[in-house]
């Protein structure tokens, strides 16, 4: 993933700045903290380059007996992972701040939870302590299949226009339905079985809209 952040990067930097209109932004959003450059490319269109990201890594302990399983504790680390990189028109159909958006994004989107056994896990009803190998071990992948994500939004501000301000935007990105991917072994292994996939899988399939609520500070350079 850094790598196509490098890339990204390489790709801004010969952008052509010596445009009449040029404007830069960074901002936060629901895809994560990014930075735009935009290049007027008509009295009333920008074309924007857009990269974001974003990383939140959780980890912990889970009690069996929150789940009526007495003796058993796992240890859980999960990974949560925003990126994307994109080629957005902008139009000003008022001929002021307001605009509308149109465009695509390189979807970098993705989760990753590793479940293990903390410790031997025993079952009072078979009076028996099975080991943290046999309990054993627990991966769950949930990635994008369609990389490609149209967008579009509506907003207020024009990066190419004024030397400093504010921008607001709200839209989505369609995502499309997520991939889930587990694999296992030992005693919590058998969550990996394709049927539960499966299931998962049928649960999050209407979530194929990813909404774009994000807020800025531009400048222009051009003027």
């Amino acid at each position: 993933m850094r790598a196509r952040y490098a890339l990204l990067a390489a790709v801004l930097l010969a952008a052509p700045v010596n445009a009449q209109d040029v404007g830069v932004s960074v901002r936060a959003s629901t895809l994560g903290v990014g930075g735009d450059l935009s290049v007027g490319v008509a009295p009333t269109v920008n074309v924007r380059l857009t990269a974001n990201g974003f990383s939140y890594a959780q980890d912990g302990l889970f009690d069996g007996a929150d789940a009526d399983i007495d003796g058993l504790t796992l240890d859980y680390d999960a990974d949560l992972g925003l990126g994307s990189v994109g080629l957005l028109a902008d139009w000003h159909p008022l001929g002021n701040t307001f605009h509308i958006t149109a465009g695509a994004l390189y979807n970098l989107n993705g989760v990753t939870a590793d479940i293990s056994a903390a410790e031997p896990y025993y079952n009072s009803d078979l009076d028996r302590t099975f080991s943290v190998e046999r309990v054993g071990t627990l991966r769950a992948e949930i990635t994008y299949e369609q990389p490609i994500a149209p967008y579009l939004g509506i907003g207020v501000g024009d990066l190419t226009a004024g030397p400093f301000g504010v921008t607001l935007e709200a839209g989505a990105a369609y995502v499309g339905p997520p991939s889930i991917e587990m694999t296992g072994s030992g005693l919590i292994g058998g969550t990996a079985d394709p049927a539960n996939v499966a299931v998962l899988e049928d649960g999050f399939d209407s979530f194929r809209l990813h909404p774009v609520v994000s807020l800025g500070l531009k400048t222009s350079l051009g003027r």
